[in-house]
């Protein structure tokens, strides 16, 4: 740290007085050198946490509505809890006998083999998500459609419709 010297160590004798050699004092600054680095590194990553991170959100063109067939839609329910329902095709013509239930083990299955049998251009997926279903169990299914490689624009967040309420209810 901080060294002072008062006699040196060949202080010679000259008519029995003692010379003293004036050295000036010495300071080790690497310890405030370290302080120094230590306070910019913190002052620059707080800085940097600071900064406003935002994610990409796809959103729907305004160029109008791409025709669907029934048999290349598949509208996934969320029920209560981990509940899965889906159907393929317009739930008013085929009613509750259509409703399969399923789970989230089996999700990615479906969604796989819905993808090997349509075309991609005509490929769309619904989310419905009942009053009960959970935020969770919602990003979980969107997660899988990402780790499928679906790309965005192929499944969408829709309302139910009455008949699907009115089932749910029951």
């Amino acid at each position: 740290m901080a060294e002072i010297n008062t006699t040196a160590p060949g202080a010679e004798k000259k008519n029995k007085k003692i010379k003293f050699l004036k050295r000036s004092t010495r300071v080790d600054l690497t310890p405030m050198v370290d302080l120094g680095f230590l306070l910019i590194t913190f002052f620059v990553f707080t800085t940097s946490m600071q900064e406003p991170k935002v994610m990409n959100l796809m959103e729907p063109n305004n160029e109008g509505f791409k025709p669907v067939k029934e048999s290349a839609t598949l509208t996934f329910i969320l029920g209560a809890g981990s509940e899965i329902f889906y159907y393929q095709g317009k739930f008013e013509e085929q009613g509750s006998a259509a409703l399969q239930k399923t789970n989230f083990a089996t999700v990615r299955n479906l969604i796989l083999d819905m993808k090997q049998k349509t075309d991609p251009k005509f490929l769309m997926f619904q989310i419905k998500s009942s009053d009960s279903a959970t935020i969770g169990n919602h990003i979980a299914l969107l997660d899988e459609f990402i780790i499928c490689d679906i790309p965005p624009g192929h499944f969408a967040e829709v309302d139910l419709t009455q008949a699907e309420k009115k089932w749910m209810k029951e």
